[in-house]
């Protein structure tokens, strides 16, 4: 059934500009101003949207409130039309009970490398949009899977499910 779930994935999934950059690529994002390397370090950074279809770059933060603001203002704030287009956020925690930094997904149908975002391994809670996600121990969904049935939509977890934390190395979020 996994493997099944995860050829449909693949294949519905577009394969380029969407997906993450590969473990050893360099991920910029904007943070006041100027350009950081996600995949290496976030500076004085504590929360980071990543956006394909808005943000051509990640957009990075010192509070989760100026995140919260940022998504807003690009659209991604629940209403009708977000919710339908699968356009809210997976917010990935590094400590649990919610707390920063966080790394922001907003939909863009593809697996996300979380190494190249400065964030593999370091999910210890999170909170899923409108749409299922998938969260894997491998890049682009390989290895062991997250229990499906703990990421489905509207899901909030303070912390992970035993032998989870800071193992999740890629995420699906359409």
């Amino acid at each position: 059934m996994r493997s099944l779930l995860l050829a449909i994935l693949l294949v519905a999934s577009p394969v380029s500009g969407v997906l993450s950059p590969t473990v050893s690529q360099e991920t910029p994002a904007v943070f006041e101003g100027g350009l950081i390397d996600m995949s290496s370090d976030w500076g004085e950074a504590r929360a980071c949207l990543v956006w394909p279809d808005q943000l051509e770059v990640p957009e990075c933060f010192r509070t989760e409130a100026e995140l919260d603001q940022r998504r807003d203002e690009l659209g991604g704030h629940g209403d009708q039309a977000s919710l339908l287009a699968c356009s809210t956020s997976l917010n990935l925690y590094d400590l649990t009970y919610y707390g920063l930094p966080v790394l922001t997904i907003v939909g863009g149908g593809g697996w996300y490398n979380l190494a190249g975002y400065g964030f593999d391994n370091r999910t210890s809670s999170f909170k899923v949009g409108a749409c299922d996600a998938y969260f894997a121990d491998g890049t682009f969904g390989s290895g062991d899977w997250y229990p499906t049935a703990l990421t489905r939509a509207y899901v909030w977890s303070p912390t992970m499910t035993s032998g989870w934390n800071n193992r999740v190395s890629s995420v699906f979020y359409p």
